[in-house]
């Protein structure tokens, strides 16, 4: 199974959302925004997890345009309610969301392939 890129500021956030994929039987990596773009340019990302906060919106659409060039889907984790930003993602989770719920995003992605 490839992995899953965890893209989160907040380290206590970033923890809990890789206890949980982990516990679940995913491969998880907790990495910055530039490790992603490296795990892009390879063969083992499976998905990524990426927060599109105030502060890293940018960052966030970034990754999102290229992991479309990689084929990589990404859900995206906001505060924001504008989710039409975030329409080529394969998921948007509002913050705040349940554990549960993040777990079922993952798994029906990973079921799909």
């Amino acid at each position: 199974m490839k992995t899953i890129y965890v893209v989160e500021p907040h380290s206590d956030t970033a923890a809990l959302e890789m206890d949980l994929l982990q516990d679940a039987g995913f491969g998880v990596r907790v990495v910055t925004a530039d490790d992603a773009e490296s795990a892009l340019a390879g063969n083992d990302a499976g998905l990524l997890l990426v927060t599109a906060g105030p502060r890293e919106g940018a960052v966030a659409r970034a990754l999102l345009a290229r992991a479309k060039v990689a084929n990589v889907p990404v859900i995206v984790t906001t505060t924001g309610r504008d989710v039409s930003r975030w329409s080529s993602a394969a998921a948007v989770l509002l913050k705040p969301f349940s554990l549960e719920d993040l777990l079922a995003r993952v798994r029906a992605h990973f079921a799909a392939e």
